[in-house]
Order: structure tokens, then sequence, then C-alpha cells
């Protein structure tokens, strides 16, 4: 909880705020006015961010990780964004379906008896049945239908789109066999349902379109110093590559269980932009050729830890440090071999979370720990906490270097701290309670004093504030839409009264709930029986000395009216209490409602005030702008229950 954090953090921020800002600063001067900048037009609301990264050679272009697996990317500098998806058919790997590559292959995602095609395995005795076939559909291509083996053929160019991303560079996927498609296997369905007892049963084409599509957290992403479009991303699910900035995401580095496929970080030698390094959960790897195959290190200090970060020294070619779950590994060949040069007894300064080694010096060494911020002035002999009580206790997920001598960043999920004197003194950079966690932070490389800030729902740039004047004919009309439009109150009213998540509402509610229960619950029956002389009953009748004519009617009929009363709900009712399961259900209801409209309409509100001021006049970009203002105008009506005059972008 971020007031469990911030209460254990207290009083070490107030004793060292006190010493750090009463101290005269070092550094070259103050820190510059920054203005907030929100690039996140168009993102979603729903799946948190999780990592970005900037084209070392093209200032404009962006890049965005989610955890559900989508990628945003961005060609104009963050303002306007396309949205990709790394579930894509898979590249070749270990364990993949290889698809036979002849000439000889199908135009029809389905079955096939081509010579050379790889048997997928002996599922059902194809014999010639007249009962199976259809004279509307050529099931096998032209081929006899009387085959033994079930083959499958990969997708030919006009069904997959063609080129190599079909294939996923060779490699087979569930999307390649075609059984994932929409009326792409008439003939494999008809087979398996006619099958009885199999245990996949009808289902097989979902079950094999979803494992080879499944959703991934996009942990770190990578763009090629030398193109743009050269992107490597490091997933829960290994390492995909795009060659097309962003549009296709093959799988180029996998593992047999989850910890050797969940990547944490890719780190690129800067002399050399083809040799690239992997940290997973279980080991390191690396890859020579750009990310196309790849070698797992073998040294037993990495080859079972889970591994976080590398960073590489400035001047020696063949230094890297690599940040692990339990400490900090130092290797000077290149990562042949490894040792051991920084642990703490306690585990949470254990866990290295980023490590940076200062451009301007190399032999100081930042290590940013899951408990505070560690400091090496000697090449990591020795490590000492730096940052005074500042960092103490805080789980540090951003460590980054800027341009200029001395000048870091540092902080955790909520607060980011910024210092030109080398770590002696500190700023707040960002600090309080704010909306939206920090996930990734770091310096930009193209703008000095700018920073790149990724939260769990946007895309912000600290910059230098640049103030731009708006024309009075603007703001007029600026205000003019705001005073014909609904308020953000109005529309939140609207909401939660339209998704029964109203305060006062409930209040209500509760406040009578109990009376209700004066009212009971009433339960009426009635009965018919119909009498049936025979000899067993007047036998019976006469052992009970019944008088048979009071009998003579054959059907007897009764009614009864019962009313009850639950008492104890006259004292209490659980939709009155506001704790427990009720009140948890009724604030996340709450809670989302408003936090969606909010959102919504201040993304809306932004993007029609820069729609007035012109502020980007390119035609896609307006394009983009006016879709998004559509979209977000739709989901408000949605919402609120047409608050809001439609917008019409075309």
């Amino acid at each position: 909880m971020r007031t469990d954090a911030f209460s254990r953090n207290l009083l070490g921020r107030i004793v060292f705020a006190m010493v750090a800002f009463a101290a005269p600063s070092r550094a070259a001067g103050p820190p510059p006015a920054r203005a907030v900048e929100d690039l996140s037009r168009g993102f979603r609301f729903s799946p948190p961010n999780l990592s970005f990264a900037e084209a070392p050679s093209t200032p404009d272009v962006l890049y965005v990780g989610t955890r559900w697996g989508r990628i945003y990317t961005s060609l104009d500098g963050g303002r306007s964004w396309e949205e990709s998806s790394v579930l894509t058919p898979r590249g070749q790997f270990y364990g993949a379906l290889r698809p036979w590559d002849g000439e000889d292959s199908v135009t029809r995602a389905g079955v096939t008896d081509a010579p050379g095609m790889q048997t997928v395995g002996e599922l059902v005795d194809f014999s010639p049945d007249a009962e199976l076939q259809d004279d509307n559909f050529d099931y096998t291509g032209g081929r006899p239908a009387a085959f033994r083996s079930l083959k499958l053929g990969v997708l030919s160019d006009a069904v997959a789109g063609g080129g190599a991303s079909a294939s996923a560079g060779g490699g087979a996927s569930g999307s390649a066999l075609g059984v994932g498609l929409r009326n792409t296997a008439p003939w494999l369905q008809l087979r398996v349902r006619q099958k009885r007892g199999w245990g996949v049963g009808i289902s097989i084409k979902q079950t094999l379109a979803l494992k080879a599509a499944n959703w991934t957290e996009i942990n770190f992403i990578d763009v090629d110093p030398r193109d743009p479009s050269v992107v490597l991303a490091a997933t829960a699910e290994g390492v995909v590559r795009s060659t097309d900035g962003g549009y296709s995401w093959p799988l180029v580095l996998t593992g047999a269980t989850k910890y050797e496929r969940w990547m944490n970080q890719i780190a690129r030698d800067p002399r050399d932009p083809a040799t690239v390094y992997a940290a997973s959960w279980l080991g390191l790897h690396v890859s020579r050729d750009g990310g196309l195959s790849w070698d797992k290190l073998i040294d037993p200090l990495v080859a079972q830890s889970d591994v976080t970060w590398v960073a590489f020294h400035p001047t020696e070619p063949k230094t890297l440090y690599v940040g692990v779950g339990w400490g900090l590994l130092k290797s000077v060949d290149g990562g042949a071999n490894f040792e051991l040069v920084y642990r703490s007894p306690w585990p949470a300064a254990s866990l290295v979370r980023r490590v940076v080694v200062d451009p301007s010096n190399p032999a100081r060494v930042f290590v940013a720990t899951a408990d505070g911020l560690m400091l090496s002035e000697d090449d990591g002999k020795t490590f000492d906490r730096t940052g005074g009580l500042l960092f103490t206790g805080s789980d540090l997920g951003v460590l980054s270097a800027g341009k200029t001598p001395g000048h870091f960043i540092a902080g955790d999920r909520y607060d980011l701290w910024e210092t030109r004197d080398g770590g002696k003194s500190w700023q707040a950079l960002l600090f309080g309670r704010i909306e939206w966690d920090v996930r990734a932070a770091r310096f930009s490389r193209h703008a000095a004093e700018t920073v790149l800030i990724v939260t769990s729902a946007e895309m912000l740039r600290l910059a230098p504030a640049t103030p731009r004047a708006l024309g009075q004919d603007v703001v007029d009309a600026f205000r003019e839409l705001r005073a014909k439009e609904p308020s953000v109150n109005e529309a939140v009213s609207a909401a939660l009264g339209r998704f029964g998540a109203d305060v006062t509402e409930r209040l209500a509610y509760r406040a009578g709930a109990r009376w209700r229960h004066l009212l009971p619950t009433v339960s009426a029956g009635l009965i018919v029986r119909e009498l049936d002389f025979n000899a067993s009953f007047i036998d019976r009748a006469i052992d009970d000395d019944l008088e048979l004519r009071r009998l003579s009617d054959r059907t007897d009929t009764g009614a009864a009216v019962f009313a009850t009363w639950d008492l104890v709900r006259l004292l209490r009712d659980s939709n009155e209490v506001a704790v427990g399961r009720v009140a948890d259900v009724n604030r996340s209801l709450e809670y989302n409602v408003r936090q969606t409209v909010i959102n919504l309409y201040q993304e809306r509100r932004r993007l029609q005030l820069e729609a007035m001021a012109e502020a980007f006049g390119d035609a896609r970009t307006t394009l983009m702008r006016d879709l998004r203002l559509e979209e977000l105008t739709a989901h408000l009506n949605a919402l609120t229950g047409d608050l809001f005059e439609p917008y019409r972008a075309l």
C-alpha cells in the first residue's frame, strides 16, 4: 500500500530532507523549471504500462509496452500512437512445429498430402467415407480423399499476408497451421466432430490458436541504434523482435520453463550494437548477431540466478556489471566469468533493481536495490549506502544518468529525486501521492534536462518549461466550449447513477434497509388430493372407524397462507453495513467508474484545446487526434447515457 510505504519512510524523509535542503548545493545552478506534458494520446486505460524506449537514431520514434502484450508506437514524438501486439505467429525456436517449406504448399489452410509435408500426428483413420464428402468444397485440393495421416500445411501468401513474417522466420505456430482462423479448416472440424471420445473434442481450433497466442508482459524495450524499426522486447514469454517498426513480433528467444522464458531486461553493447544481452529469471543470454540467435552464459553465478539488470562499463569494452536477485556481479571478460562484488546481509538490500556506471567517472557505480541506493567509488570493490535516510526502505526501480557530470535521477513508484553533484544532495523531481504508479523513468536521449516517465496509464515528458501564449480568440472559444458542455462533476455523477454506484443512493438504501424487513415473507399453498376407493382404502377406513358416507367426494382440497418475519434483520442488514465484502464491492465499483470517467474527460479536454490552438498542423496528427476525440466522446456517452454531443472525425 502507498500509505504503509510512506509511513515507514516518513521519519527518514523528513530528517534527510531537512539536512539536504539546508545544506548548500554543489550543483552548477538550481534545477530548471519543468513542465509536465502528457504524451499518452490514444492509450488504453486498463492495461498498466511497464516500459518504454526512444529510438537512438530518430528522436520522434517512441515505443511503450504494457502488461497485456500491447506495444504503442509513435512516429511523431508522442503526438499520436499506433497500437500493436506481440500476439503474432511465433518464430523459430526450440519446440516449435516446423512447417514444410516446399514449393507445393496448400492454398487453403487445412489438410493436404503433399509429398514431404511433415506429419504432425496419426490422429484419426482417414479412410474414404462417402458420408463425409461435400460436393461444394474440395477438401484435398484436388488430391485423392483417401489418405491415412493428418498432414497440416502452412498458409499461403494469399492467406497469411505474404512475406517472411507470415511464417515467423521459418517457425510454425497455431496460426500458421490455419486451425485458429475462421472458415479455414472445415474439413478438420468435420473430422473432429465425427471422432467420438477424442479428448480435445471440437475445441481443437480454439486450443491451438490460444496456445500460439498468449498474452505477455512487455518488461523492457530496446531499439537498434542504427534502425528505429528494429526493436527487441523482453516479455514474460521470451524475447520478441520486430523489423517493421512494431507491426509484427516474432519470438526469437524462449525457454522450457516460465523462469527461463521471463525476460527482465535487454542490454545492447554501446560499442558493438550487434552484441545484445537478455536477462531472465533463470540465467543470462547473449546474442552476437543483433538478436537473431542466442547463447546462454554458463558461469554458475548467473546460470541459475534471477538476472535483473546488465550495465556496461563506459571505457572498458569487456567489463560489465550484472545485477541479480541476491547481489551484484562483475565480469571483465565479456561474460565468460563473473565475480561477486556486492551482497548485503539484508535480503531486500541484496535485490538489485538497476545499475548505472557514472559516465564521467567510471570508478563510481550506483546500485538501486529494493532497500535503498548503494554507491561504490572504487570500481565496485566496496559499496556504501548513499542518499542518507532518503532512500532507506525504498524499493528503487528508477536510476538513470544524465548528460552532464554528476546528474542522476533515482526513485520508486511514487517519488523521483534528482541530484546534480553525484549524490551529495537531492532535490524532489516528482514527489507526493500521484494518480498512477511510476513504472519506468530515465533521461531523454535527445533533449537535455528532459525526463521521460511511464506510469501505469500515462507517458509523461518533464522538460524545461517553454511558455507559449495562446491567442485571446482561442481562450474565449475554449471557455465557451466549457460552458456549453457538461462539467466533469456532472459526467461523473451521471455515470455513477447509471451504474448504481452513487454514494447518496447507496447511503439512502442502507438507511432504510432494515425497515423493509417489517414486511413479512408470505408463503401460500394449495393442496388437491384425489381419493381412490379401492379395497385397501376401505379396509383401512374400517380399521380407523371412518364413516364411509362422509367420503363420498372423490377429491379433497385445502389451502393455506403463512406469513413469517425475520426479526434479526430488523436489527442489522448486510447491505446496511459500510464495511465488509458489500462495501468493498461498492467502493471498487465507484472508484472504477469515477476513475475511468475522469481520465476520459481530461484527455478529451486536452485534445479539444490542442485542436483549437492548432499546436500541430500536419494532416496525420490532426486525423489521429480527431479519431481519438470521436472515440473518447463515444466512450463518455456510453458511460454517462449520451450526455455529450457526438464528435465526428470524418
